[in-house]
């Protein structure tokens, strides 16, 4: 297996490469490839600081859901990594284009300064998928907004555009460019040239301004109120009151005990299921994603079943001779139903024998094609 992370040396400067495509999603293949890359960086004390930037059309997109059903699975691997990217001695660049999202917004705010370009988008959806977010977001967002801006991004799941973010000072500068990597490097010369270094997140204080003294109490009460039966959003709240009243350490434990809880609910699983269902339901078994689509210019609607209006449910019986029978009304409408279906059918059969008719609707019945196919399930249903 190829790795997904690669590392080389640009004129003084370490740039780390993720390329695992489509979204370059966290796996345990990236984070092994994120270690090694750390280690040669480390190694050659003549480069003055390290870029990190994706290949493709995003950033890291999130992590490999796939991976949350493993009974193995442990966040603790890739926080590690994150851990070391942020007590690098020397400057981390993440230069961001894309979308940065879940586990990408985290390594993001590891480095130890942020380069977006222009249309990126930042956020951390994992409430989604009932769990919060599991490699110290909740630890270190809080550190760079302020709190109030940080529980909102992880309780709505909604990401911001990048001018947002650096409004915010969730990244330090907007720049263009031909590709992440040029915007990156170009950055950490100017940096390097200034004598710069960023900023180490879990080293800056928490930025709570003037939270009120229960403002985590009426929240938590409000949650309860709103969302009992979705432990993500109680876990989330409950995680960011660590950060604000504790040491970054005892947030992380706080947030890995969390993380797990709610990634072993049922809530979670159900999520997860979901999310993977609605992407399945827009493929088309056998046809390849490139097939250039066809365009559809007519509709027919073929019914199958009985279809029964709901206030004559209560005279249907067991067959359908005896609903029809149950009810004078009900023969009356079966017997229209029919002709019109006859109709419809033997204007239909026309259509397709004579291809010198242009006419989209039958000369007796006067019905466009949808509406007569529509009346045979009429017909069908009224036996």
């Amino acid at each position: 297996m190829n790795n997904p992370v690669k590392f080389e040396k640009c004129d003084g400067f370490g740039l780390l490469t993720i390329d695992s495509p489509p979204v370059n999603a966290i796996s345990a293949a990236v984070t092994a490839g994120l270690q090694q890359a750390i280690d040669a960086f480390e190694s050659d004390r003549s480069l003055l600081a390290l870029v990190i930037h994706c290949a493709g059309k995003t950033f890291v997109a999130g992590g490999d859901i796939n991976a949350f059903d493993d009974v193995n699975f442990s966040a603790a691997p890739y926080n590690k990594t994150l851990a070391r990217i942020e007590s690098l001695d020397r400057p981390v660049v993440a230069a961001l284009h894309g979308h940065v999202l879940g586990g990408g917004l985290e390594l993001a705010m590891a480095c130890h300064t942020r380069v977006a370009m222009p249309r990126t988008r930042l956020g951390l959806p994992e409430i989604k998928l009932g769990i919060l977010p599991g490699s110290l977001a909740t630890q270190r967002l809080p550190r760079l907004v302020p709190v109030n801006v940080a529980l909102d991004m992880m309780l709505s799941g909604k990401s911001i555009p990048v001018e947002q973010a650096l409004a915010l000072e969730l990244v330090d500068a907007i720049e263009d460019g031909r590709s992440s990597s040029e915007v990156g490097l170009g950055y950490a010369k100017n940096l390097c040239a200034k004598g710069g270094r960023g900023r180490v997140t879990k080293d800056l204080p928490v930025r709570s301004g003037s939270l009120a003294a229960d403002f985590f109490e009426k929240m938590l009460a409000d949650i309860a109120r709103k969302q009992k039966a979705y432990p993500a959003a109680r876990a989330i709240v409950e995680s960011v009151q660590a950060c604000v009243t504790g040491s970054f350490e005892s947030g992380e434990l706080v947030e890995a005990r969390l993380f797990e809880e709610c990634r072993k609910s049922s809530q979670s699983k159900a999520l997860r299921h979901l999310f993977f269902a609605e992407r399945e339901a827009a493929r088309i078994p056998g046809l390849d994603s490139r097939q250039p689509l066809r365009v559809v210019r007519k509709v027919g609607i073929i019914g199958a079943g009985t279809m029964v209006p709901a206030p004559m449910m209560p005279t249907l019986r067991t067959t359908r001779r005896g609903w029809r029978e149950s009810n004078p009304g009900m023969r009356a409408a079966s017997r229209s139903a029919k002709n019109k279906w006859r109709r419809a059918l033997d204007w239909l059969d026309l259509r397709h024998s004579s291809k010198s008719r242009a006419s989209t609707s039958s000369p007796d019945s006067k019905l466009p094609v949808t509406q007569a196919c529509t009346l045979s399930t009429m017909a069908r249903a009224a036996g």
